[in-house]
């Protein structure tokens, strides 16, 4: 992790990446620009696997692209968006012309609103402090989340080739979009907080999965003896007793549900690829146990990703992601 010295935005004390450990050995370049940067929105970015730059609010786009980045992140800060905007939506709008992957959290969420054409709004009561409830509308979950801003993104002037993820369930105002053109989107909270849960910590994730960093990375989510089954003492269950693989029948209704076209179960290695969203997908058993290991490489999207992920769930089961 680079990080600026003196400059217009908030400065922030150094760290080097190994503060959190990642595994991983080729990493994507992501160029934080730092409008007032909380700390552990970087130390987040790193734990997937960034290797971080942070530059200064006013750096030029030049400046930005000088750093070669896979990926733009824009990050929080204080006071009022519009007089932000003044310097950092012209070079938000050269970065969106290179359909390289940007993620904004807070006021980096409504620069990207800006930059897109939208406009924001003083709020007549601000949102600050924790368990404030949003709901995701894709599927209606609700995260937990900690929130600390008095201006909102006015959802009614987001152009037509910008969607809605997000929204408050305190007073209905926007709390997220994303660009169904590119691969650009932001929220209004702050997924890095953790008020108790981790609700939100998805969405680094999928920045960094936007950038390719499951190929690179060689993610496995391994389905294998990891899993803990209703069968064995219950899911979460805490039991120190023996941990029951996948069944071949819950594979089935995985494979099936998350269109897992080629991939196979049964007492033998295999090792099978399709491309499903555009996420390029090898499934193979693993060795010594009759569950099936599941490698990612990322092309475009986190949906068949995703989907594993939220099936897992669905069946009761605890899924950890390694790195090798």
């Amino acid at each position: 992790l680079d990080t600026h010295g003196e400059g217009d935005g908030s400065s922030i004390t150094p760290f080097v990446s190994s503060e959190v450990e990642t595994p991983q050995r080729q990493k994507p370049k992501v160029v934080a620009i730092d409008y007032g940067i909380k700390h552990n929105i970087l130390r987040n970015l790193v734990d997937v696997g960034c290797d971080v730059t942070v530059v200064p609010a006013t750096a030029a786009f030049d400046e930005i692209m000088a750093h070669a980045p896979d990926g733009l992140f824009l990050s929080n800060g204080p006071g009022d968006p519009a007089a932000t905007g003044v310097y950092a939506v012209p070079v938000i709008q050269q970065w969106l012309e290179t359909k390289k992957p940007l993620f904004g959290i807070c006021l980096g969420h409504q620069m990207l609103a800006l930059a897109v054409g939208a406009t924001t709004e003083k709020m007549h009561q601000g949102h600050r402090g924790a368990n404030h409830p949003v709901k995701r509308l894709s599927d209606g979950a609700v995260e937990i989340t900690s929130m600390n801003h008095g201006f909102a993104v006015d959802a009614d002037t987001l152009p037509a080739n910008a969607k809605a993820t997000h929204t408050s369930l305190f007073d209905g105002s926007n709390c997220g979009f994303e660009l169904v053109d590119q691969p650009a989107f932001s929220v209004q909270y702050h997924p890095e907080a953790s008020p108790g849960p981790q609700d939100s910590h998805y969405l680094f994730e999928k920045f960094a999965g936007m950038m390719g960093c499951f190929e690179r990375a060689n993610i496995v989510l391994m389905a294998s003896a990891t899993l803990l089954l209703g069968a064995c003492g219950g899911a979460g269950s805490g039991s120190s007793g023996p941990k029951t693989a996948m069944t071949e029948a819950q594979f089935a209704e995985l494979k099936a549900n998350c269109k897992l076209q080629t991939a196979r179960f049964g007492p033998s290695t295999t090792s099978e690829t399709s491309v499903v969203d555009g996420v390029t997908m090898t499934v193979e058993e693993t060795k010594g146990t009759s569950g099936v290991m599941i490698k990612l490489s990322q092309a475009e999207g986190t949906s068949a990703f995703s989907c594993i992920t939220e099936e897992f769930e669905r069946m009761g089961a605890e899924a950890y992601v390694s790195m090798e």
